[in-house]
């Protein structure tokens, strides 16, 4: 039927209040509803909606209230006339925008609105009910259904309530509301609610009317999300007629069955109807799992229409079903996701128990998202929720007590336990499937994007992880040993050309092997026989490989790289089987009947193969040649490395390789430097001569090249350097945006160098070898020195990047001195080592001397030398003493440093500008240059010099408990203070340094100052006889140190829980060296002076500052009584009171010291 509206006109809002408070409030509303008029644009429209929805949202609720009946007219005439202009069952936005303004209306003034929903329903029916009252309900449940299934009801009027429905739940999940004033709108909203289920139910089956019937379907799902509770047996059961009318609506079209899908997406993420409750019967998740397994055959045929498209070469994107696969795939993924456990155990029992064969289907239906044809992500981009899938039955499976490994003792047990099993063993023959890398290389190189090529690594690698979980959790062990089987009948009974041709799966096999590695070698050290057996299974496939396909590698090298050229998946192949070696080395290199020659070959054959320049391969090129040097370095350091024929093979190869044209990649680089360290080092007297000449040249090329870049100034392309130093910088690859390639280019060889000594000492067995110690020796001492003169006769403003590389260098170094000085060769070796220490002492002094700054990267660098300058180094006892002497200078260097940064920035105070809490404390110039400084000065300006305070305390805390013998007979150890000029004056400055960071804001300067407070207070009280407390933590110093403490407890951000801590052991480090003065002086401060004997009250009382510090402290106690106070202080300044029950009275005194709330309010 159609609806007529009564005719507006333009007074039709002059029944709006228009008092003199909300005159130009409403003002703006008539004009906001004039502009929604069908005679102006549909833009005039949609702006005067929106205004409309602005002006009741930021409206005064009780105007609001006072004008409901009234707005709720205008609005519904505007959703009227604009309705009247449109045939459409989808609102308008202006309607739209109209029909949030109402639900805006309703949620701002609840408790006037009777039946909401019931109300709006009535006036979309019959317009004459606008005039009707909101309290009469003239038309019952019955009539307004019947009204609905009237085929002539127009489809628009439909559609306007099922939007509504949606808004409101929509707009009740989003809106800013009270907790109150929601539930007293979600109350009003039930009452509606057995209209608003025969409303959906109505729509929902009309599937003649598929707009209506969908749009129900998303009305439904966005309904029960928010308004069904969950929790609730007969809310969830009342709605399964409607979800049960939603599955079945999937089955009449597409366009329906994606709507369903969304809106089952919808329900199971949010727990909705059967997912969440009812556990133990089990009833609403086995009605969902037999409705949605109805729908096996419709994935089966979108699964095989893929594979059908695919080999007609149609496109992912351009699937037909892309969209109806994609998200079948993910709704079964969230239903594995939530209820995996549960499905498990169904699973279990429906072995015994025949009647729910559903679940059955459900995981048959698993299985078919993993069984796309095609690669992920290029030709199907679903496979990795497939993955998802398994890793959520997978994690159940092995938490399920349904599935026992190795512990069955019944026959239905050991039912359940074969059912999981297979179910496992499919997906991991899906994955295997999957893992298999795409025959056509070429595309896979040019067609596919490099983020599909990323994905697609990510995914395999994923794969991977999941394999290792298998092998390691469920017991799958038959699984693998059949496709180890399989590979190996594969090697043996098929030629190389027939080996080649199935690259696909036999690369896949051995990636499958090498992902479960960890565990075999884990297990196999562990002595379990049966895995014993399997690895080295595995390792004799691994070597037979290697022998079949020796002869294809060599043959592509040494004769027809065009041949290599047509077969990129040799360069996978190699990849794959060199990764496996180095994850099943122990046994591989264990083996009696291993191949040394063959091994060795292949592993230098693929390093060679990468020196060839193909354009679509440099990805894998750059792998094969970091996989094939890890795995060098693995046979070096093995037992083969005595074998002098394999190191002069291995040797020949990277010197091949080092003179090829080709830039090498950082990686590269860093990985051959590291081998031949280890060559030098392993060279005895038959080859040495033969190593040596190998890399002398290359080494020492390198090394004029970073002399010449470092004490030289060059231009960006290098081109006033020689032609050998630029030809050495061409061996590397450059980023094209490097700024400073200088710096880049001594970062790099720098680094080499680095390898290089980092291979020489990893080689732990002793090799008498005069010779390439003296080369080494000398290559490192020229280094030093060239790095000497760059960083300090070269200006510069900050510390260039390749600094960072010297700490690195320092540690090889320090490695490298002791090895040749505990084991001295000859004097002109020695000599070199005594010029290198001396060369870093002075690099180190010139460096402080010249860069202002106290950065972390220095004071760690000279603190790994200091540390090896106080260890044992020499016999002999002067040459001990001089390395005593180049500590000492560097401490003293250091100290003046935190000495200089401390007074510079105390200065900065002038005189009566040291005002704390609007008080001057009046601090005299003496106060602020003499050492130790006060804590409370120092909270004045540590801010600004944090940093530096905290790598300074950092770098003095690693000192003061360093302990050292020097070489006297019955000497005692030593500490940094025995080797200091002043002790008294080093422990003023170290207290000034620690109590200076205690109060900033950054808690890890806070943290570490504490620390090394603590620390200096312990040596105090325990090691340190020689010194006197009392004359270095004077009254003065004790009583600010209290302040300080009270003060930040009292002010500011309360600290984390771990810095109260330390602020409870800096309390009881206090009071363990003064117990008795720091319980008189805390009484003292806190107004606790009863306790005090007068003689000492007057002695506290000239304390300088006292006055002006006690007023302030009063202030921050004034929320405590005496009683608080007296017990806080009473357990801090017990010598031993437990740390736990310190940092709890801490707590306590710091919730006291807060202002209670009303104070709080009032504030």
């Amino acid at each position: 039927m159609e609806l007529t509206l009564p005719e507006l006109n333009r007074n039709c809002f002059s029944t709006l209040d228009h008092s003199s408070d909300n005159s130009e409030s409403s003002g703006s509303l008539n004009y906001s509803f004039a502009l929604i008029d069908c005679k102006n644009s549909k833009n005039e429209q949609l702006y005067g909606a929106i205004s409309v929805r602005n002006w009741i949202n930021s409206g005064n609720n009780d105007y609001l209230e006072e004008n409901l009946g009234d707005l709720r007219k205008c609005l519904m005439q505007k959703i009227f006339e604009l309705n009247c202009h449109s045939t459409s069952h989808i609102p308008n936005p202006a309607v739209t925008k109209l029909y949030e303004s109402l639900v805006c209306l309703y949620f701002k003034t609840p408790k006037l609105w009777s039946h909401p929903l019931r109300w709006v329903t009535e006036v979309l029916i019959h317009a004459d009910s606008l005039y009707a009252s909101t309290s009469n309900l003239s038309i019952s449940d019955e009539e307004i259904q019947h009204c609905l299934t009237n085929s002539t009801f127009s489809k628009q009027i439909k559609g306007n309530i099922l939007h509504l429905l949606s808004l409101i739940s929509e707009e009740f999940t989003t809106a800013q509301l009270t907790h109150s004033v929601k539930c007293i709108i979600k109350e009003s909203i039930l009452s509606d609610e057995i209209l608003v289920r025969n409303i959906l139910k109505q729509f929902i089956t009309d599937v003649n009317q598929e707009e209506i019937c969908s749009l129900a379907i998303h009305t439904s799902a966005i309904w029960m999300s928010n308004f069904v509770t969950n929790n609730c047996h007969s809310s969830v059961v009342s709605y399964l007629d409607i979800v049960h009318m939603i599955y079945n609506s999937m089955q009449y079209s597409e366009n329906l069955y994606l709507t369903g899908i969304n809106a089952l997406i919808n329900i199971y993420e949010s727990d909705g109807v059967g997912l969440n409750s009812d556990r133990d019967a089990g009833f609403l998740l086995d009605f969902h799992v037999s409705e949605l397994t109805k729908f096996k055959c419709t994935l089966q045929h979108l699964v095989e229409l893929h594979s059908i498209n695919l080999q007609n070469g149609v496109q992912w994107k351009e699937f037909k079903g892309y969209e109806a696969l994609n998200k079948t795939v993910l709704l079964l993924s969230i239903l594995s996701e939530k209820q995996m456990d549960y499905l498990i155990h169904r699973l279990s029992n429906s072995c015994i128990n025949t009647t729910n064969q559903s679940i059955h289907e459900l995981f048959d239906m698993f299985l078919l998202t993993f069984s796309l044809s095609g690669h992920y992500p290029y030709d199907e981009n679903i496979s990795d929720v497939a993955l998802q899938i398994w890793l959520n039955i997978h994690e159940a499976s092995i938490s399920t007590t349904a599935y026992t490994v190795g512990n069955v003792h019944d026959e239905d047990a050991r039912l359940s336990e074969d059912t999981i099993k297979r179910i496992h063993m499919e997906f991991s023959q899906r994955a295997f499937i999957k893992s298999h890398y795409p025959k056509d290389l070429n595309q896979y190189h040019t067609t596919w994007n490099q983020e599909d090529r990323d994905r697609w690594l990510k995914f395999r690698q994923e794969i991977s992880n999941c394999f290792l979980s298998m092998f390691r959790y469920l017991n799958l062990h038959d699984w693998f040993l059949q496709a180890t089987n399989q590979l190996q009948s594969t090697i043996y009974n098929c030629t190389n050309e027939e080996l080649l041709a199935n690259w696909q799966e036999s690369e896949a096999l051995l990636f499958i092997l090498s992902s479960i590695s960890e565990h075999v070698i884990y297990e196999n050290e562990s002595g379990i026989i049966p895995l014993f057996n399997f690895a080295q299974l595995i390792s004799n496939i691994i070597m037979n490989f290697i022998i079949k396909l020796q002869q294809s590698i060599t043959y592509f090298i040494h004769s027809n790289i065009v041949v290599h050229l047509q077969q990129p998946h040799l360069f996978l192949l190699c990849h794959t089987i060199l990764l496996c070696i180095e994850n099943y080395s122990p046994i591989i290199l264990s083996m009696d009947s291993l191949s040394e020659i063959d091994l060795i070959q292949f592993i230098l054959n693929s390093l060679l193969s990468t020196c060839i320049t193909v354009e679509n391969d440099q990805n894998d090129l750059m792998e094969l040649c970091h996989i094939s040097l890890r795995v060098l370095q693995i046979i070096l350091k093995s037992k083969l490395s005595s074998s002098n024929l394999l190191v002069d093979m291995i040797t020949n190869t990277l010197e091949n390789f080092l003179n090829q044209t080709k830039p090498i990649d950082q990686t590269s680089n860093n990985l051959i430097s590291y081998c031949i360290g280890m060559l030098l080092r392993l060279s005895k007297e038959e080859n040495k001569e033969h190593t040596i000449s190998s890399f002398q040249n290359i080494l020492y090329i390198r090394l004029e090249t970073f002399r010449l870049l470092c004490t030289t100034a060059t231009t960006q392309d290098f081109s006033d350097l020689p032609q050998s130093a630029i030809s050495v910088c061409s061996q590397f690859t450059c980023k094209q945006n490097e700024v400073n390639r200088k710096s880049y280019f001594i970062a790099i060889l720098l680094n080499s160098f680095i390898q290089t000594f980092r291979g020489f000492v990893s080689i732990e067995q002793l090799i008498d070898n005069g010779l390439v110690n003296e080369r080494i020796i000398t290559i490192l001492s020229k280094l030093l020195c060239y790095l000497k003169e760059s960083l300090t006769e070269v200006m510069f403003s900050n510390l260039p990047e390749y600094f960072m590389q010297y700490h690195k260098l320092l540690r090889v170094s320090l490695h490298i001195f002791t090895y040749l000085l505990k084991n001295p060769i000859d004097d002109v070796i020695v000599t070199m080592v005594k010029e290198s220490i001396n060369c870093i002492y002075f690099t180190f002094d010139n460096i402080l001397n010249k860069y202002n700054k106290l950065d972390d990267v220095i004071l760690k660098s000279i603190q790994c030398y200091i540390e090896w300058l106080l260890n044992d180094q020499y016999k002999n006892m002067n040459e001990y003493l001089s390395l005593l002497q180049l500590a000492t200078n560097l401490f003293s260097n250091i100290f003046d440093k935190i000495n200089i940064l401390l007074i510079n920035q105390v200065q900065l105070i002038g005189d009566n500008n040291d005002i704390l809490f609007g008080k001057c404390i009046g601090y005299t110039k003496e106060e602020r240059i003499n050492h130790p400084i006060s804590p409370i000065l120092m909270s004045f300006i540590a801010q600004s010099i944090t940093e530096e305070i905290e790598i300074s305390s950092r770098f003095v805390r690693q000192f003061v408990n360093f302990k050292f013998h020097v070489k006297k007979e019955n000497q005692q150890k030593q500490t940094i203070f025995n080797l200091l000029n002043d002790t008294h004056r080093s422990f003023k400055l170290f207290l000034s340094l620690a109590f200076s960071g205690i109060s900033v804001p950054e808690w890890s300067t806070v943290e570490s100052c504490i620390q090394l407070a603590c620390d200096l207070l312990t040596i105090f009280t325990h090691e340190n006889k020689t010194i006197n407390p009392l004359v270095i933590l004077d009254d003065q110093l004790l009583f600010e140190i209290n302040v300080c403490l009270l003060l930040i407890l009292s002010k500011g951000i309360p600290p984390p829980q771990r810095l109260i801590v330390k602020y409870a052991e800096l309390y009881c480090s206090l009071a363990k060296l003064f117990p008795y003065k720091q319980f008189v002086l805390l009484s003292f401060i806190t107004g606790n002076i009863h306790t005090i004997n007068q003689e000492y009250k007057l002695k506290l009382i000239q304390i300088p500052h006292c006055n002006s510090l006690i007023e302030i402290i009063t202030d921050c106690l004034c929320y405590t009584s005496l009683a608080e106070r007296a017990r806080f202080v009473t357990i801090v300044t017990k010598p031993f009171v437990s740390l736990h029950k310190v940092t709890s009275s801490i707590t306590t005194f710091m919730r006291l010291l807060s202002p209670p709330p009303q104070k709080l309010e009032k504030l």
